[in-house]
This record gives C-alpha cells, sequence and structure tokens, in this order.
C-alpha cells in the first residue's frame, strides 16, 4: 500500500506515513477490494449476457436466414415467364370472347315447355345453338324464367359441349310452384371456354 499523498510504500500497521506525515486511511485497502470485486461481477454478467445473447441469435435467427438462402431471388427471366403465362391467358381470353361473338350462334329462339304436376312445374328453356369455329367449346348461357315480366329464376348454365362445327339443341330445367305461373323463359350465349 502507497501513501495517497507522496507515495511512499507503508506497512499495514502504519497510521501515518513516515515520510509526509499524512494519515493513512486503512479503508482505502478496502474499497479497492470491493472495486475489485465490482468490477469482477460486471465482467461476469456481461460475459454471460453476451452467452445468451449468441444462443439467442442462434436459435432464432440464423435458421431463419439459412431459410432464405435456400429460397432463389426472384429474377427478371422468372418475371418475364410470369408475364408472358398472364398475357397468354388474357389473349386465350380475348380469343374466347370473340369466338363467342363470331362462331357461337342461337339458331332458334327460346323454346318455353312447361309440365306441372301435383302443385310443381317443371319449367323448361330450350334453344337450338351452332358452333360455327374450329374449336371444341364449353358453352355457357344466361338463362332467365318469368312470370307475368318478373324475373322468377336467373343464372349462368353450363348448358353443352359443342364440337366444331356442331349443331345442338340445348335446354335447362327449373321446378317451381305452380302458383308462381312462369310463362316464359330466355336464353344468351354468355360465355365459352376452350377445351380439348
Amino acid at each position: 500500500m502507497k501513501c495517497k499523498k507522496c507515495g511512499n510504500e507503508l506497512t499495514k500497521d502504519d497510521l501515518y506515513c513516515s515520510e509526509c506525515g499524512h494519515k493513512v486511511d486503512h479503508d482505502e485497502k478496502h474499497k479497492e477490494k470491493i472495486s475489485f470485486i465490482s468490477l469482477f461481477t460486471y465482467k461476469r454478467t456481461a460475459v454471460i449476457i453476451s452467452i445468451l445473447f449468441i444462443v439467442a441469435f442462434l436459435y432464432f435467427i440464423y435458421p431463419t436466414l439459412k431459410t432464405n438462402e435456400t429460397i432463389p431471388p426472384t429474377t427478371s427471366d422468372n418475371l418475364k415467364k410470369e408475364d408472358v403465362k398472364v398475357e397468354n391467358e388474357v389473349n386465350e381470353l380475348n380469343d374466347e370472347k370473340n369466338y363467342l361473338k363470331d362462331k357461337i350462334n342461337v339458331r332458334e329462339n327460346s323454346i318455353f315447355n312447361k309440365n306441372c304436376e301435383n302443385g310443381v312445374c317443371e319449367n323448361e328453356c330450350s334453344a337450338v345453338v351452332s358452333n360455327d369455329g374450329d374449336n371444341k367449346v364449353r358453352l355457357s348461357m344466361e338463362i332467365s324464367f318469368r312470370s307475368d315480366d318478373k324475373l322468377r329464376f336467373g343464372g349462368i348454365e353450363d348448358v353443352a359441349v359443342l364440337e366444331p362445327y356442331d349443331l345442338k339443341k340445348v335446354s335447362f330445367s327449373y321446378k317451381q310452384d305452380e302458383l308462381l305461373n312462369i310463362d316464359n323463359c330466355e336464353m344468351k350465349k354468355s360465355f365459352v371456354k376452350f377445351t380439348k
């Protein structure tokens, strides 16, 4: 232990410095010991926290980083392929729309037929349609059943698969209570889907 004032070496029993006469504070050594213990405790705590952080990183974050590495990044080639795919789908929809307009024809207007038994009527709406093109298509038609010009039932239904240059009678039936008094129907071409 050294004197705080002059730096002279002291013994543990000295009450005053033999060089300058300064009073020796024996609690200083105790404070140095406490300070060292505190410093050791802080270092140990820092090491424990660092280890916990590394373990948490390895457990929670590192697997996520590895997973992201295995997913290939989106490239402009992938985007171009997806754009081409979407463009092809849009073109096919446009082709189907034009095909419906130009190649599918309703040859006979809607024919309404009604058969009632025990208070229930089976209402049938039919039409003759033709496929005047060279594609096989699935035809969907908008169908409505009316009584006194009030719509009682309506919807879009798949009615037929038409081969190229085909002429076919298509129909749709709808059962309803006789009291509704359905008295007419209408079928309009709605859309086609190319099939193989």
